[in-house]
């Protein structure tokens, strides 16, 4: 999984490590002869003594703590299962659904979380995302992170905010734990490894999954019978997209580490896998990611669909944004394809993918203490409440972004003060939706008037007291660009609309929000005395809280297929990634209460000067964002793969 393992490996490399026990060289660190005692050593972690057949970490071992609830720590996996199991049993937004057994018989469960119609506002089949764990063994930030996911959104369903929008509007499918054979083999040996001191594999550092490649059954979860130890298949070299490639870091060797199966799909645990996406449905899928560690990255494949590409870029800016501790970008080109799960999704359903490495970044100097071979995989126990709850959030940002772009749902203005309300237009639901206007009776010159305006999403973050805040790691402007445009030519007048902010409080039109907390924003704007009557435009321009920009047309609903976008609009009505300004309610200004309703319309500044934005189609890569996240990554992309 991490790159700087190569690093260690060619160290590794550079010369026999004993007379009886070294390696072959062919970059993956696979004993000469996995038979021989000296590749066999019996070690134990311990947190300082490095004598004898002791390895130091610099902090105790970890014991997987028999707890449902989260520990300073991490939890068994019987404790894990039993934990969902009870969510599933008492949440009536989480179902669950055996994919199929391991090679020793264990039940790989999926979750899914969301309300149980399945369709989202406009009534079409929700959008989905998909997120892995435990697909290695030793990685047991994997499945305490994905199990803090679940907990959160269900959590959340019902907070009449951020949770309750992805509850309603998008399938989450959460695997916690895929690779169960391997996991309760490392748990099983929770301060035990075996191999060399410097290089131990099994027990504590086992990473395949359980097969025999003679017998095909599953092997033993003992240390002691060494005929065994190194067998097993990678499960994130396995699928069919790049296996067997021929490229560095997948192997045909059966004891190595990062050996891909004798076929593609071969493993039970990746059919497993491969048919959740079935559940989103496939054709609804927008979004996948691997969970692993060590290394803080989320490592990527292009595909040649340069507007997929674009989003993979800009929503990776956005989540990696979240966590503290700073995480990476980094992206092959399309056609280094090595077997992983996140080449297989992105590019098999089109969608942003990738793998996603939690900490630590580069092992145990991470924590001020001396490294040893492969102790980045073993996080403290106190770092773990801190990196599970980031993690989750990273998450949820992300699906909240996939979730798909707002639209202004509706606009009432009023004349301040409580006064009558003299323009309110709501859009309706569909694919193809429709403006139904209830009242315009006109903005009246020398008055001041309060502008209530909706959105279909959740757009800022909160704050206890009930005061829209950055979401973590996020920059966005707070309040929107909404402007009141009336006139033509010299006579063409733009008001900002302003002194605003985001409803905490529920209430609807002119009080709060409509739905979820900050989904409304209201401000004031007044009408000069010397206002003549003329047709007016209210235009709106904003990002969600996650810089995603609203969509610039709501007469069509924005949603995703093909690898990109759909329904989204920018400011001149065409397609785009990248969304617009809306100027779709059109009151007017009136001389004097009561003047006749102006004929014609108003085009707003927007469509008339903007240079468009985002584009349908575009050039290779992901444009200028990803220029800018790739210029510290340079120097590793071509070995990104790593042994992730």
């Amino acid at each position: 999984m991490d790159r700087r393992l190569i690093a260690a490996m060619t160290l590794l490399l550079a010369g026999p490590v004993s007379a009886a026990c070294s390696f072959k060289n062919d970059g993956d660190a696979t004993f000469q002869n996995t038979l021989d005692p000296a590749c066999n050593g019996l070690y134990t972690y311990t947190e300082s003594d490095d004598s004898g057949d002791n390895i130091a970490l610099g902090f105790p071992p970890p014991l997987p703590v028999a707890s449902q609830t989260a520990v300073t720590g991490f939890r068994d996996y019987a404790s894990l299962f039993a934990r969902h199991q009870d969510l599933m049993t008492t949440s009536a937004g989480m179902s669950g659904q055996v994919l199929g057994q391991t090679l020793a018989g264990r039940d790989i469960w999926i979750y899914r979380l969301g309300d149980p119609d399945s369709s989202d506002a406009d009534g079409r089949t929700e959008g989905a995302v998909l997120i892995n764990g435990g697909i290695h063994a030793r990685e047991w930030q994997s499945p305490e992170s994905a199990t803090e996911l679940i907990e959160t959104l269900v959590e959340t369903q019902a907070d009449a905010y951020w949770g309750q929008y992805l509850y309603e509007n998008l399938n989450v499918l959460v695997l916690p734990v895929l690779n169960i054979d391997g996991f309760t083999t490392t748990q099983a040996n929770h301060d035990q490894v075996s191999g060399i001191a410097s290089y131990p594999r099994e027990g504590r550092m086992r990473r395949k999954n359980l097969r025999d490649a003679i017998s095909g059954t599953a092997i033993d979860q003992s240390l002691v019978t060494p005929a065994d130890n190194y067998q097993g298949v990678d499960l994130n070299r396995n699928s069919g997209v790049g296996f067997d490639s021929g490229l560095p870091n997948n192997s045909d060797d059966v004891t190595s580490l990062i050996y891909h199966g004798p076929s593609p799909q071969s493993e039970p645990e990746t059919q497993a896998l491969q048919s959740a996406a079935a559940l989103g449905p496939g054709t609804s899928l927008r979004f996948y990611s691997d969970l692993h560690s060590f290394q803080r990255s989320f490592l990527a494949v292009y595909s040649n669909n340069t507007r997929r590409n674009r989003t993979q870029d800009r929503l990776a800016a956005a989540m990696l944004r979240v966590p503290t501790n700073d995480y990476s970008y980094s992206v092959s080109s399309f056609g280094s394809e090595i077997g992983t799960t996140d080449a297989w999704f992105g590019i098999t359903y089109d969608v942003p993918a990738w793998t996603t490495e939690i900490e630590p970044r580069g092992g145990a100097q991470d924590y001020g203490f001396n490294p040893v071979s492969h102790s980045g995989f073993i996080l403290p126990d106190q770092e773990i409440p801190r990196v599970r709850d980031e993690i989750a959030q990273t998450m949820m940002l992300g699906f909240y972004y996939m979730a798909g772009p707002a639209h202004v749902q509706a606009i009432r203005i009023a004349e301040a003060g409580g006064g009558p309300v003299v323009y309110q237009a709501t859009w309706g639901t569909g694919v193809t939706r429709s403006l139904s206007v209830a009242s315009d009776a006109g903005l009246v010159a020398g008055r001041t008037y309060e502008v209530w305006v909706g959105f279909d999403k959740p757009m800022r973050w909160g704050a206890g007291g009930g005061t829209a805040i950055q979401f973590p790691g996020q920059s966005v402007t707070m309040n929107p660009a909404v402007r009141l445009e009336y006139g033509a030519g010299s006579s063409a007048t733009s008001l900002s609309v302003g002194s605003g902010s985001w409803l905490a409080a529920a209430g609807g039109p002119g009080v709060g929000y409509q739905r979820y907390g900050f989904d409304a924003w209201m401000g004031t704007v007044s009408i000069p005395a010397t206002a003549a009557t003329a047709p007016a435009v209210i235009s709106v321009s904003t990002t969600d809280f996650a810089g995603l920009q609203m969509d610039g047309d709501a007469r069509t609903a924005a949603g995703w297929s093909g690898g990109h976008w759909t329904g989204y609009e920018g400011d001149f009505g065409t397609a785009t990634d990248s969304g617009g300004t809306d100027c779709g309610f059109h009151p007017h200004v009136a001389d004097t209460a009561g003047a006749s309703t102006p004929s014609g319309s108003k085009t707003c500044a927007a469509k008339q000067s903007s240079a468009g934005g985002g584009g349908g189609g575009g050039g290779g890569g992901g444009g200028a964002i990803w220029l800018l996240l790739a210029l510290p990554l340079a120097g590793s992309l071509r070995r990104r793969r790593g042994t992730v």
